[in-house]
């Protein structure tokens, strides 16, 4: 399986990093990091950072000024008195962190949304039982769960919005996320964006997700995947990021990075081609459209719009998903929504860490 490592996960606006990634305890904030630098609390201790690489023989070695640290504890995860991982669904969407996690066999016990029509969706495949529909600051906590999801809004930190940052409306609700994380500390986080929040203000806010994770007890890893990777014929780059709780979890690396995966990766402008569509997004069925949702049929030869059943192909969601609701509603919630197999491999090496 190939994915690209160090060129975006190592760092913002440094030295580069270990091919493999590293698992941190805090920001580091000197030798040439500009993530979190200025940026107080615990992101000023950056230089007591530990780095942990993963483990492989086709690791480079780590940027000079960081300490080598001792791998984290590793063994199970699960709560004591349940035999699956209960997981709380943040920004659910039309379920597409849900259903990866019910295919490597979590179970979820709390999800939140406040789009209507995705909201529709959701309770036609999942019933209504564990969703609440409402505003995320309007909830005041989580239950005892094991695992919290959640892929918050990306608009002010798109590379094609207005940049806001983690200041902005929309992708500010990271801090409400935080907010139930502290609350309820689960064992394992696992987070989802847009690469553009490494870049968001000079790599300032990506250092400040991983300042809040680590001022909760989270060690962190993040890794940049694309989904034409699993098996979805769709250039889709999208950073992960999984936090353990210190002393409970096991080790994040070992989650989103395999050795076996050091050697072949693509170098920047290889790979796809004329059979891999490029990202869809929340636009596609507005007018004007997105370039990018057009298509070539060649027998005959026209040009015509992608069907929302093929953006639920593009997206590794089963034909018919979305049904129910109109069109234009049907392209905005797949856009928006994660690519289920790259997160169903996410949940099956995180259950693995469990076992």
């Amino acid at each position: 399986m190939r994915h690209e490592t160090s060129r975006l996960v190592g760092g913002v606006g440094g030295r580069g990093g270990c091919t493999a990634c590293a698992v941190l305890g805090s920001v580091p904030g000197d030798q040439g990091w500009s993530v979190g630098q200025g940026h107080g609390g615990t992101l000023a201790r950056g230089r007591e950072a530990l780095l942990r690489p993963l483990r492989g023989a086709n690791c480079r070695p780590a940027p000079r000024g960081w300490e080598r640290g001792r791998r984290g504890p590793t063994g199970g995860f699960f709560s004591e008195m349940s035999l699956s991982l209960r997981f709380a669904d943040l920004f659910a969407g039309i379920g597409g962190f849900r259903l990866a996690f019910e295919r490597a066999g979590g179970e979820c016990v709390y999800a939140n949304e406040r789009d209507k029509w995705a909201c529709e969706v959701y309770r036609g495949h999942f019933g209504a039982g564990e969703l609440e529909e409402c505003d995320i600051r309007d909830v005041e906590g989580l239950p005892g769960v094991d695992l919290v999801t959640g892929g918050w809004p990306c608009q002010d930190l798109s590379v094609a919005g207005k940049r806001e940052g983690l200041s902005g409306a929309r992708s500010g609700l990271f801090w409400e996320m935080m907010r139930l994380v502290r609350g309820a500390k689960p064992q394992w986080v696992v987070f989802e964006n847009v690469p553009g929040l490494l870049s968001s203000q000079r790599g300032r806010d990506f250092g400040e997700v991983l300042g809040a994770l680590d001022e909760c007890g989270y060690d962190a890893c993040w890794r940049v995947l694309d989904a034409r990777h699993f098996g979805v014929p769709q250039r889709r780059r999208r950073v992960f990021i999984v936090g353990g709780l210190r002393g409970r979890g096991g080790d994040p690396a070992e989650v989103l990075f395999e050795p076996e995966g050091c050697e072949g990766d693509f170098t920047p402008g290889e790979g796809g081609g004329e059979d891999i569509a490029c990202a869809i997004g929340s636009r596609v069925g507005q007018h004007p459209p997105q370039a990018a949702t057009f298509i070539i049929d060649q027998d005959p030869m026209a040009v015509r719009r992608l069907l929302p059943v093929e953006c639920e192909r593009l997206q590794g969601f089963p034909d018919g998903w979305t049904e129910g609701v109109s069109d234009t509603q049907r392209y905005k919630a797949l856009g928006n929504a994660v690519c289920v197999p790259v997160v169903e491999w996410i949940a099956r090496r995180l259950v693995e860490q469990g076992a």
